[in-house]
């Protein structure tokens, strides 16, 4: 049976393939035959590299910290985390200091899938020593998964080695997470394997965060070692959480624009269809995308909750407004008087779960020092700044455009404001996002996509009812089908988020049910006789009043 069959009949994630997926450009493992390697005790026959006994503790299933480091869902780490058996457990309490290495030796046999989890808390020292071995028998698999948790302060010296015999494959996902001021000092060692890749990752999540990598790789012409070593600095500036929160900050400027404009030229319903679309699109679109383009892992699920919270709670305060105004004119002025104490609620809303979140996020992350390449605070900062100007100026040519192609295509007024206005308004959250999470970086992304939504919510909604008040006043009486919309909307994204894990799956699903608001969104049409008086131009007339600014 052909690897690939083997591996869509037992419902494994498909092998790499050699030079057509990333990260496999040198490494063929073609000749792999993945069924043949059932997972067997470790050996004690092979010859070590360090003249220590081991004396790390076995490492059982169910530590709190298994799998929350190594998070890709390449077929070998889907595999080792399903069969693994054995593994080594190095845990360091806070302000200890070990004096004698830790040794952990997997020896293999036929095949071993094999789990390290080192963990020292803040302020811990160690010095740990890890080797993998086999002997000179037969054809051999080893698979495993390293895993280090540095708290604050804390200090590691790492030594992996291994010697393994040139018939064992050796494929291994190596990552290492390290607190502010930790310092990890890591040395690999490579003294043979058949073939196999190796990947070493380290992640500094803090400032004065330190990691060095250093190798030394030594084969024979019928061995082949691959080893990809990347580091990470984590929103070098901030950190995911207050990344995103700028990010959605900035990317809201052009929605803001938009709605001032729409409210100038009395065209209220244009208003509150891009609104309320922009925060489905954000929470559906923006979000399914994102998910979509980048891998698998963990997001921020308290993060996330709190903009689900208060989404949740801008829904609720919409009724106020909104019932009534299924009745008659949605644009009466008692609508828009009890319109002021729900704006005025929600920028409370807005301003205690801002303070919260930041002040969480600058507890999990501190800002560290400028990394090599990465732009300095102030520079970020301009550009973000300059690209939404420069956002705001495409949404105008963009939105300009509209009128004719709705006119021609048939759609009403409410469609083009909830869907093609609210999608033109978001083009800098989508694209930030998206950008980020193909480079990785779901977490931010989720961020983005996230904070906007609930920003647009508790934010910019009520900050454009309490400004049409220089303008012309503005209800928040929106349409059954937008609340039904926002309801549904927000019920899905919790439901696929609740776990806590991206997947592309999981942006599928996203994008399935904003397809679904989207065409109900056509089917609704305009409000009806009861709505405000709008020209044939109505939508001509937002982009012309929007170009006079």
């Amino acid at each position: 049976m052909a690897i690939t069959d083997r591996v869509s009949k037992e419902g494994l994630t498909p092998l790499p393939q050699f030079k057509g997926t990333p990260g496999w450009e040198f490494t063929d493992i073609s000749k792999l035959d993945l069924g043949s390697f059932e997972p067997g005790e470790p050996v004690d026959a092979a010859p070590a590299i360090f003249d220590m006994p081991a004396n790390a503790v076995p490492l059982e299933d169910g530590h709190e910290l298994l799998g929350s480091v190594v998070t890709k869902e390449d077929a070998f780490t889907v595999r080792n985390r399903e069969r693994w058996t054995h593994g080594a457990l190095v845990h360091v309490p806070a302000g200890e200091r070990l004096d004698e290495p830790v040794v952990i030796r997997a020896g293999v046999g036929d095949a071993l899938e094999w789990r390290t989890l080192i963990v020292l808390e803040d302020g811990a020292e160690a010095e740990v020593w890890e080797e993998w071995v086999s002997g000179n028998g037969n054809d051999g698999f080893f698979n495993g998964v390293t895993e280090i948790v540095l708290g604050e302060g804390a200090t590691l010296h790492y030594v992996g080695a291994q010697a393994l015999n040139d018939s064992t494959w050796v494929f291994a996902n190596q990552r290492a997470v390290v607190a502010r001021d930790a310092t990890l000092d890591w040395s690999a060692l490579a003294f043979g394997s058949m073939r196999g890749k190796v990947w070493m990752e380290t992640k500094l999540d803090g400032q004065g965060s330190t990691a060095r990598v250093t190798g030394a790789y030594v084969s024979d012409g019928r061995q082949h070692l691959d080893f990809d070593t990347t580091q990470e600095h984590a929103a070098e500036h901030t950190g995911p959480g207050i990344g995103g929160f700028l990010n959605a900050t900035f990317g809201n400027a052009p929605e803001l624009i938009i709605a001032l404009i729409a409210v100038n030229d009395g065209l209220n319903e244009v208003v509150r269809g891009s609104l309320t679309g922009s925060v489905i699109g954000n929470l559906l679109l923006v979000l399914g995308f994102s998910l979509l383009a980048g891998p698998r892992d963990n997001l921020d699920r308290v993060s996330s909750f709190l903009s689900f919270g208060a989404i949740a709670i801008a829904i609720l305060l919409f009724l106020i407004p909104a019932i009534p105004s299924w009745h008659g004119d949605p644009n009466r002025h008692e609508i828009v008087v009890i319109s002021v104490p729900v704006s005025l609620a929600l920028l409370v809303v807005y301003g205690v779960v801002t303070l919260y979140s930041l002040r969480r996020h600058r507890g999990l992350h501190v800002a560290g020092e400028a990394s090599t390449g990465a732009w300095s605070l102030r520079s970020a900062l301009l550009v973000l700044g300059a690209t939404t100007v420069i956002t705001a100026l495409v949404a105008e040519i963009l939105v300009g455009s509209l009128e004719e192609f709705a006119h021609k295509a048939g759609m009403s007024e409410f469609f083009v404001s909830a869907v093609i206005v609210a999608i033109v308004g978001n083009a800098a959250e989508h694209g930030g996002a998206v950008v980020v999470a193909r480079r990785g970086k779901v977490k931010l992304a989720a961020e983005i996509a996230l904070s906007s939504a609930a920003q647009v919510a508790v934010f910019l909604i009520p900050l454009v009812a309490l400004l049409s008040w220089l303008i012309d006043p503005l209800s928040l009486g929106f349409r059954e089908v937008e609340m039904l919309a926002l309801a549904g909307g927000l019920v899905v994204t919790v439901i696929t988020l609740w776990a806590g894990r991206s997947s592309p799956t999981r942006g599928a699903v996203l994008l399935i049910a904003y397809a679904v608001i989207v065409a109900a969104f056509w089917v609704a049409g305009d409000r009806g006789d009861h709505a405000e008086a709008s020209s044939a131009n109505g939508v001509g007339a937002l982009v012309s009043g929007y170009v006079a600014t």
